[in-house]
C-alpha cells in the first residue's frame, strides 16, 4: 500500500474508534505556583504556553512525512483564580452567549445581552482556555523569520527600549511573552528531532532510517528558522498551526499562495517533483483531518480552513499548481477538514471550477466560493489598500480575515438577530405605542435594530478591553504583522488592521414575518398587531389554518419576489448604515457581516409561520423549505441585499439535486451560477448537492453512509455524525431540482 493510502486508512481507523486528544495526564495547576501568579496576565499566559508545550507528548505516527499531532497529546493548564474569573470572565470571553428568548415573566432579554457565566462555570479554571479566534495565523512571517528569529527580534526590542530614556513596561512584557512562547515552540520542535534521531538509531530498514534522519534534521530547522525548501515550509506551517491552535482559534489562510514560492524554487532546482509535492500536500491535509478526529465536540468541522486562488498583490490571478494539488487532496480524502474555499474571478482557470464541480458531484459539498473582486472592493471601501485587501481569507465558518496582518474577524463583534427586533416592536405596540401604518411599524423595527447595535458595540468594547488585559495571545501575535513592531498584543490593537466583524441574523425569517404583518394587519386588516402577537405567544394554538396559509400561500424570501426581498434589503441597510457610523475601541471599523445565525432556537413563534423551536433562516439564505423557484431565484433574492459592503462574510446556501449540474455541461452550469452571482453583487455561495431520499436512508442505515458529508451552515461534517435535530435541519432545506 502506498504511503498516502496507508496514512489515510489509519486516520479512518482512528475516526472509528474515536481516538481523541485527551492525554490522560492531569491538568497543569499553574495557579498553585506563587511565582507564576505574581506575574501579569501577559506573562502568565506566556508561561502557560511554555509549560503546556513542555508537557506535550511527542508522538510520531508510522510512515508520516509531516510530524506533530493532537492525538492523545492535549494538555490544559490554569493560570487564573476564581476571583479573577469572577472579575474578568463574567461576560463569557470564551464566546459571548447571547440569546433570543424571554424570561418566564415576559421580560425581554436583548439578543445583545450576554448570559453571565454560572457559578459552576466560574469555578472551572479552564473556562478561559479559549478566548480569541476567527482569524488567520501569520504563517508568512513565521516562514520568513522562524520562531527563533521572532524571539530574537523581540529580545532586541527589549534591549533597545531598556537603553532608552522611557521604558514602557507593557511593551517589554509583551515582547518577553512573545520570546517565551516562540522559544517554547522551538524546544518542542527539538524534542521531536530528538525522538526522530532515536527512532533512526533503532530502525533496521535503511530507507526508513534515512527518512527519520531527514525528518530530524528538518525539525532542527523549522519552525525555529526560516524555511528553506517546500518540505520545510509545509512542515513549518503545520507545526506552527498545531501549536498556536492549542491556545487560540486560528486558520491557515491562503495556503497555496504563501507555499508556492518554495515549491517553485525547489522545482526550478530539480529538488522536487510534482508527485512528491502532491504527496506532501496530501500528508498536510491528512494532518488537518487528524485535527478533526482529535476533537469530540459539536461543530468540530469548523477549522482549519484553507483559502485557495484569488488575486495577488499585482492584481493578477494567483491560481498555481498548488491550488489544484490542494483540491485533489480534498477530493481524495473527502474529510470535513480542512475546510476548503476557492476565490473566483473572471481570470480563474476553468480547470479549477471543473475540479470543484467534480468534488461537488462526489458529495463532498466543498469547496465554497468567494467573489474575489467584490470582497476586495469591499475592503478598499473601508480604507484597506488593494495590496492588503487581496490578503483576505476565509476564517472558521465563512467570515473573512486579512490573513497575517489583522485581527478583524472576531466573533465577539455586534450580533443583531433581526427577527428578534420584529418581536420587540410588536411588544411595544402591545404596550401602547402607536403604529397605525406599516411604515410606522417598520420604523419601530429599525429603531430596535439601532438600539441593539449600540448595545452590542458598548458590550463589545467593554469585552475587548477586558480580553486584552485578562487573556492576551502572545503566541498568535508573534506571527501577525504589526504586533512585534508596535509592542502590542493582537487583542490590544497591535495588528496592522484592527477591525471587528459583525453579524446580522435571521434576515429571511424577519422579512417573511414582516410581509405577513403588512398583509394580515395593515392591508387586509384581518388582525390587529396585539391579536397577532397573542397568537404567536400561544404558538399559533387554535390558529393552525392561519399558520398554514402564512407558510404556504404568502411569498417568501429566496423566490425572487420583490415585495419580500425589498423588506430584507431595507433591514440590511439599517443594520449596515448604523454600523458604519462607529469605530471600535481599537480604532478599527465594524465590518458588515451576514454570514450565519444559529439555526436552532427555543425562541417563540414568529409571524412567518414558524413555531417555537423550529429552525430559522441562516446566512443570506431562505427559511428552510420555503425556496420554491429554483437555485437562480435564491441567488437573485440574496443579491437584492447590498452585499457589496460586506467584509465580514455573507454566504448564501444553495441545496441542489445532483441532476441540476450533472452531465457534460455541469461544470459550465456551475461556473455560470457562481460567476453570475458575483456579477449581481454576491460575495459568497456554498452548495449542498444532495438527494433528500439518500439523507433519509442515511438516518436509517448510518453505517452504510459513514462518509456522506454535508454543509451544515458554516462548516462541513459527516451527516451521520450530526445529532437528529441538525439532520432534520439539513433535510428540511429545499433540494432544488431546477435552476
Amino acid at each position: 500500500m502506498d504511503r498516502i493510502a496507508y496514512l489515510h486508512q489509519k486516520e479512518l481507523e482512528r475516526l472509528e474508534i474515536h481516538e481523541d486528544m485527551s492525554s490522560g495526564k492531569p491538568a497543569l495547576k499553574l495557579a498553585d505556583d506563587p511565582a507564576i501568579m505574581s506575574l501579569s496576565f501577559m506573562l502568565r499566559k506566556a508561561r502557560m504556553v511554555e509549560e503546556t508545550l513542555k508537557q506535550v507528548e511527542v508522538r510520531i505516527l508510522p510512515r508520516e512525512l509531516i510530524v506533530g499531532t493532537f492525538l492523545k497529546t492535549w494538555i490544559v493548564a490554569d493560570y487564573t483564580t476564581y476571583e479573577e474569573r469572577l472579575q474578568y470572565a463574567d461576560m463569557n470571553l470564551a464566546y459571548p452567549r447571547r440569546n433570543n428568548i424571554y424570561t418566564e415573566n415576559g421580560e425581554k432579554i436583548y439578543s445583545s445581552s450576554p448570559l453571565r457565566l454560572s457559578e459552576e462555570e466560574l469555578q472551572n479554571p479552564y473556562i478561559v482556555g479559549w478566548s480569541w479566534g476567527h482569524a488567520c495565523g501569520g504563517f508568512e512571517r513565521i516562514l520568513q523569520m522562524g520562531y527563533l528569529g521572532i524571539a530574537e527580534e523581540a529580545e532586541r526590542k527589549i534591549s533597545e527600549m531598556k537603553q532608552g530614556t522611557a521604558a514602557d513596561q507593557e511593551k517589554i512584557e509583551f515582547w518577553q511573552a512573545v520570546s517565551i512562547c516562540s522559544r517554547a515552540v522551538c524546544r518542542l520542535s527539538d524534542r521531536y528531532a530528538d525522538t526522530l534521531e532515536k527512532m533512526a538509531l533503532e530502525e533496521a530498514d535503511l530507507a526508513q532510517k534515512a527518512e527519520y534522519k531527514q525528518l530530524a534534521a528538518m525539525m532542527r530547522r523549522v519552525p525555529a528558522r526560516p524555511a528553506e525548501s517546500f518540505w520545510d515550509a509545509v512542515q513549518s506551517v503545520w507545526f506552527s498551526w498545531m501549536c498556536s491552535s492549542r491556545f487560540n482559534g486560528t486558520d491557515l489562510g491562503r495556503l497555496d499562495q504563501y507555499l508556492y514560492p518554495y515549491y517553485e524554487k525547489d522545482l526550478e532546482k530539480g529538488l522536487i517533483t510534482e508527485d512528491k509535492a502532491q504527496e506532501l500536500v496530501s500528508c498536510f491535509f491528512l494532518k488537518c483531518f487528524e485535527s478533526y478526529i482529535s476533537v469530540s465536540v459539536y461543530n468540530k468541522g469548523t477549522h482549519p480552513a484553507v483559502m485557495l486562488g484569488g488575486r495577488k498583490h499585482d492584481g493578477t490571478d494567483g491560481t498555481n499548481p498548488l491550488t489544484m494539488m490542494c483540491l485533489k487532496a480534498a477530493e481524495r480524502f473527502a474529510s470535513p477538514t480542512p475546510k476548503v474555499s476557492v476565490r473566483v474571478n473572471k481570470d480563474t482557470p476553468k480547470a479549477i471550477l471543473e475540479q470543484a464541480h467534480k468534488m461537488l458531484m462526489k458529495g463532498l459539498n466543498q469547496p465554497d466560493f468567494y467573489a474575489d473582486d467584490n470582497i476586495i472592493s469591499a475592503y478598499e471601501r473601508i480604507g484597506v489598500p488593494y495590496e492588503d485587501a487581496v490578503s483576505y481569507a476565509q476564517s472558521t465558518c465563512e467570515e473573512n480575515s486579512l490573513a497575517g496582518i489583522s485581527e478583524d474577524c472576531t466573533n465577539e463583534g455586534p450580533h443583531c438577530d433581526v427577527h428578534d427586533k420584529v418581536e420587540l416592536a410588536m411588544r411595544r405596540v402591545c404596550a401602547g405605542e402607536k403604529a397605525d401604518t406599516f411604515e410606522a411599524f417598520m420604523q419601530l423595527v429599525e429603531e430596535e435594530i439601532r438600539l441593539c447595535l449600540l448595545e452590542e458595540m458598548e458590550y463589545h468594547n467593554e469585552q475587548t478591553k477586558k480580553l486584552a488585559f485578562f487573556s492576551p495571545q502572545p503566541l498568535h501575535s508573534a506571527g501577525i504583522v504589526g504586533c512585534l513592531e508596535s509592542g502590542k498584543d493582537i487583542t490590544a490593537g497591535g495588528a496592522k488592521y484592527n477591525n471587528t466583524g459583525s453579524v446580522i441574523g435571521g434576515l429571511a425569517t424577519a422579512a417573511d414575518g414582516l410581509y405577513a404583518i403588512r398583509r394580515l394587519v395593515y392591508e387586509e386588516k384581518r388582525l390587529t398587531l396585539p391579536e397577532f402577537h397573542e397568537i404567536l405567544k400561544n404558538d399559533f394554538g387554535s390558529h393552525e389554518l392561519l399558520r398554514q396559509e402564512i407558510l404556504n400561500k404568502f411569498p417568501k424570501f429566496g423566490n425572487d419576489i420583490e415585495e419580500v426581498d425589498e423588506i430584507a434589503t431595507r433591514l440590511f441597510a439599517v443594520f449596515s448604515d448604523e454600523l458604519e457610523k462607529h469605530k471600535n475601541c481599537r480604532g478599527g471599523v465594524y465590518k458588515i457581516g451576514a454570514w450565519a445565525s444559529e439555526y436552532r432556537s427555543a425562541y417563540p413563534a414568529t409571524p412567518d409561520g414558524r413555531k417555537k423551536g423550529d429552525t430559522f433562516a441562516t446566512n443570506i439564505s431562505p427559511t428552510p423549505g420555503k425556496d420554491l423557484k429554483g437555485a437562480t431565484a435564491i441567488l437573485r433574492s440574496a443579491a437584492s441585499v447590498n452585499l457589496r459592503h460586506c467584509t465580514a462574510g455573507g454566504m448564501v446556501d444553495v441545496a441542489m439535486h445532483p441532476s441540476c449540474i450533472r452531465g457534460e455541461m455541469g461544470p459550465e452550469i456551475l461556473r455560470q451560477l457562481v460567476m453570475g452571482y458575483a456579477d449581481m453583487g454576491g460575495i459568497g455561495v456554498q452548495f449542498n448537492i444532495l438527494d433528500a431520499e439518500v439523507l433519509k436512508e442515511a438516518q436509517k442505515n448510518p453505517a452504510k453512509y459513514r462518509s456522506l458529508m454535508v454543509r451544515v451552515w458554516g462548516y462541513n461534517d459527516y451527516f451521520v455524525s450530526l445529532d437528529d435535530e441538525c439532520q432534520q435541519h439539513i433535510i428540511a432545506r429545499t433540494i432544488q431540482e431546477t435552476l
